[in-house]
């Protein structure tokens, strides 16, 4: 064997040896896990915090959250509504859509 030949080869060997190591270190797997059994719906796990029994206790006592933002929404085209028909009527449901948009923001902060 020509020894310039026999001196690509031990180069390549050094040269592959560590990448052939990575590759089967990053193959190998630890073995089955409880985390990566998990699939689907997870239970939720609660620690007794009493911030979080506050804001549990805070989202059961407003379970209408969507009327309120509908009313600010609709309350708010509607003022938008009257300023673009203008004149008396205009000004009317500009004022209604005002109060109705008001009342979802007080119903929405309470």
């Amino acid at each position: 064997m020509p020894a310039s030949l026999r001196a690509v080869l031990i180069a390549f060997a050094f040269v592959a040896s560590p990448l052939s190591v990575s590759v089967v270190a990053a193959q190998q797997v630890g073995g089955p896990t409880a985390a990566a059994g998990n699939v689907g719906f997870r239970a939720r796990t609660t620690v007794d915090d009493p911030a979080a029994m506050h804001a549990a206790a805070d989202d059961a006592s407003h379970p209408h959250l969507g009327t309120d933002v509908a009313l600010m929404i609709i309350g708010g085209a509607g003022f938008i509504a009257g300023l673009i028909i203008g004149g008396g009527a205009g000004i009317a449901v500009a004022v209604a859509g005002a109060l109705v948009g008001l009342y979802g923001l007080y119903m929405y902060l309470r």
